[in-house]
C-alpha cells in the first residue's frame, strides 16, 4: 500500500492479519515504538484476538506504564538475566537440540565448548541465540554436521 489514511491502512492490516491466520505477533524492540503506536498494537490484541508478544530493553517498562490500558494489557512479562552454571549449560543444551538441531551433536554443554561460550556471552541468551546460530550456519557451510571447535572459535572472536 503506497497510500492511505492512517484508517485504510489500519484497516488493511487488520484484514491481512486475520486472512493470513495470525495468531501471535511479536514486536522486537518495541521500547522505540511511538505511544500513539501502542494504541494500534491494543487493537490488534483487543479486536482481533492475536496474542502479542513486546520485546525490549527494561525502558520497555517504562514506556509501558505511560498508557494505563496498554500497561493492564502487557504487564505480564518474563524477563532474562545472565544465565550463569547449571543453567547456562542446560540452556546450551537445549539450544543446541531443540533449536540448532544439526545432524550430529556438537556436544557444546562439554567444558571447552562451554567455557568458550560463557566468555563470549556473558550469560546473556540473546548472544548466545547469535553466536550458536552464526556457528551452526558456517559449520554447514563448511560441509560439517556438527559445530567444531575451530567454528566456534572463530565465531566469538568477531562478538568481542
Amino acid at each position: 500500500m503506497t497510500k492511505g489514511t492512517v484508517a485504510e491502512i489500519r484497516q488493511r492490516t487488520f484484514k491481512v492479519l486475520q486472512r493470513c491466520g495470525v495468531e501471535m505477533l511479536i514486536i522486537d524492540e518495541a521500547d522505540r515504538l511511538k505511544p500513539k503506536t501502542f494504541a494500534e498494537v491494543r487493537d490488534i490484541f483487543d479486536k482481533l484476538n492475536i496474542a502479542v508478544v513486546l520485546v525490549g530493553t527494561d525502558r520497555l517498562d517504562a514506556v509501558i506504564k505511560r498508557d494505563e490500558q496498554v500497561y493492564n494489557r502487557f504487564r505480564a512479562c518474563h524477563r532474562f538475566g545472565k544465565l550463569a552454571g547449571d543453567e547456562f549449560t542446560q540452556t546450551v543444551d537445549i539450544w543446541e537440540r531443540q533449536v540448532l538441531k544439526l545432524p550430529v551433536a556438537s556436544n557444546l554443554s562439554g567444558k571447552r565448548m562451554l567455557k568458550i561460550l560463557g566468555q563470549a556471552t556473558g550469560g546473556y541468551l540473546g548472544l548466545l541465540d547469535m553466536i550458536l546460530r552464526e556457528c551452526a550456519i558456517r559449520a554447514l557451510k563448511k560441509g560439517l554436521q556438527k559445530i567444531d571447535l575451530e567454528t566456534l572459535k572463530e565465531v566469538t572472536e568477531e562478538y568481542r
